[in-house]
């Protein structure tokens, strides 16, 4: 049975209970008779609720209790109706199997990590119904007093087993879920209808972040706590103890709405650690026998490593005891495309050139989990990336754009040290990072461990069954 229609059921026996407490008291004897009328119809339609139901009755004590009040629903009222009325309620909460409707709503493949450790814990719940909505996303831009759109749309989710709606297919209002999951908190790339604003008018919205706060910048007391999205999102996934007591203080509703549970982000990687996945098999040959370089750069082609990367494709051909495994940020090519043409044809001779490599390999998968798992060492734009690989204890070089690379707060503000990063400037700083990686040296390991310790202490692969507890738990508490 769904949730919502045990909810209407509490509200009748709360109101019938409301109404027996009316009549034990009033000695108006028309408007008590009005009521055991309109009382009888109520009764009438709890019956009819459980009667749907009972492929999920646990027992029949709901159905007993129904018919023992109903019999004594009559003038004098006896004096212990309500209490039977409070025995039956308590028997639908317990005696009949309730599941929550939960709507995931999907864009981008690369987000998808975002949400799925929830959404699988919700497949093996039988407390839980999921599906998922697949969304498009977009950007624009002016030129000429004219707007250039970008629109992605491309489904992943069929390779990776995972049922879908198309977004026009779906009608919120029409499903009334109980719950719906958005990762997305830019309303300038999404079209209206999936706006936090509007997916609130609906249901209790839930917003699972795409990106682990770590270093903190200029905008982020309003990029992590006051966008749209934490205002009207019901409740929100927060990474650590430390971020709740962040969020709390630049937050305009205090906090009220964060489940300090960790994200399902760090789920991914936790369980990638634990059963590494397998590799395309067109990477093995490419792969295999090397020392292998993730290098994952940012979709500002002007603020990224690009230009270094392109530097360093020859070195990377002309050293072939290593491999080379790049993932573009999944926006790049549209990002670019639109507002920066000449990084644009930049981005596409490049990967024409690493598609043709011998030890070169583009990650275009829609997980990032191959690359993680085969990689020795990832070289990194500012990136959530960065803080997922964290979690894999491997070493990472954090590449800093001169000039480009925003200042990071003080230490206090952050929300996980970048302490344990390995970091560079040029060719040569990456080229020793790479060594190193080779010759089997590991300086920053201890700090690693250290740094996951103390900053990230909900990173150990049961985000998802903690957030899906406390949606129950906070469900009836709120409802029942």
């Amino acid at each position: 049975m769904r949730f919502s229609r045990l909810v209407q059921l509490d509200e009748v026996c709360r109101t019938l209970t409301e109404a027996a407490e009316y009549i034990h008291s009033s000695g108006n004897s028309e408007l008590c008779q009005d009521l055991i009328q309109s009382g009888a119809q109520m009764f009438g339609q709890i019956e009819t609720i459980l009667r749907q139901a009972q492929p999920d009755w646990k027992n029949t004590t709901p159905m007993d209790l129904l018919e023992q009040v109903q019999t004594q629903w009559r003038l004098p009222l006896p004096d212990d109706v309500a209490e039977r009325l409070e025995h039956l309620r308590r028997s639908m909460r317990d005696d009949i199997s309730v599941q929550v409707r939960a709507v995931f709503f999907a864009e981008l493949g690369g987000k998808w990590d975002s949400m799925d450790s929830v959404y699988q814990t919700m497949r093996q719940d039988p407390r839980f119904d999921p599906m998922v909505v697949l969304t498009p996303i977009f950007r624009a831009r002016e030129i000429d007093g004219k707007t250039e759109v970008e629109l992605i749309y491309e489904d992943y989710l069929t390779g990776m087993g995972i049922p879908f709606q198309n977004y026009w297919e779906y009608n919120p209002e029409q499903d009334c879920p109980e719950l719906a999951f958005t990762c997305q908190p830019y309303e300038s790339v999404t079209t209206p209808e999936f706006w936090a604003e509007n997916i609130a008018k609906y249901t209790r919205l839930v917003y699972l972040p795409y990106f682990i706060p770590h270093m903190m910048y200029s905008d982020s007391r309003v990029t992590l706590c006051n966008m749209p999205i934490h205002t009207y999102a019901w409740r929100i996934a927060g990474s650590s103890p430390r971020f709740a007591n962040y969020f709390a203080r630049y937050n305009q509703r205090h906090g009220e709405n964060l489940m300090v549970t960790g994200i399902p982000k760090m789920d991914y990687a936790v369980h990638l650690k634990q059963n590494p996945c397998g590799i395309p098999q067109a990477w093995q040959p490419k792969v295999e026998g090397r020392t292998v370089i993730l290098w994952n750069t940012w979709f500002d082609g002007n603020a990224s490593s690009l230009d270094l990367l392109d530097q360093m494709l020859p070195w990377f051909a002309a050293h072939q005891e290593y491999a080379l495994i790049w993932r573009p940020h999944p926006m790049s090519e549209a990002v670019m495309k639109l507002h920066e043409p000449e990084q644009y044809r930049k981005l596409e001779r490049m990967m024409d050139t690493v598609r043709a490599g011998s030890n070169l390999v583009l990650d275009t998968e829609p997980e990032y989990g191959p690359s993680f798992v085969c990689s020795h060492g990832q070289v990194s734009d500012f990136s959530s990336m960065m803080i997922q690989y964290l979690l894999l204890d491997k070493p990472l070089l954090w590449v800093q754009i001169p000039g480009k690379t925003l200042a990071v707060k003080t230490s206090e503000e952050q929300m996980v040290s970048n302490h344990w990063m390995e970091q560079a400037t040029d060719c040569e700083g990456i080229i020793a990072f790479l060594e190193r990686v080779r010759r089997g040296e590991d300086p920053n390991r201890a700090i690693r461990a250290e740094v996951r310790a103390q900053y990230l202490p909900l990173a150990d692969g049961r985000a998802a069954e903690r957030i899906c507890d406390h949606l129950w738990e906070a469900l009836f508490e709120e409802c029942l």
